[in-house]
């Protein structure tokens, strides 16, 4: 995998599927904020493949993955942290930080 900008990563993925992303990198982290399957677009894949894409990224460039489930687009929370734990996602324990996101994926290569 090519070294390419976070920002420019995101660009690719929003031109290459039909996602709204909002991702930054912060202390050596991503931060996802968003990511938004259009409407008519659910149930295909498309979030889990684009997922999948992030965290490849994640892990050529030794990030870890911070995301907080959001049930604002129509999807449960229940529903959203179970998709995450199947991609590697647990609970972040770091309360002390001030940008608190509910779940973490860590890197899993060194």
């Amino acid at each position: 995998m090519q070294s390419v900008s976070l920002e420019g990563f995101k660009s690719s993925l929003e031109v290459l599927y039909p996602v709204t992303l909002v991702m930054n990198n912060f202390s050596n982290r991503i931060q996802l904020e968003l990511i938004h399957v259009q409407d008519d677009k659910r149930g295909k894949g498309i979030g889990r493949e684009v997922m999948e894409l992030i965290i490849a990224y994640a892990e050529f460039h030794q990030m870890p993955i911070e995301l907080s489930p959001s049930g604002s687009f129509g999807s449960s929370k229940r529903k959203l942290r179970k998709f995450y734990k199947k991609l590697g996602f647990v609970k972040n324990k770091r309360r002390r930080s001030i940008n608190h996101y509910g779940m973490i994926r860590h890197c899993l290569l060194n």
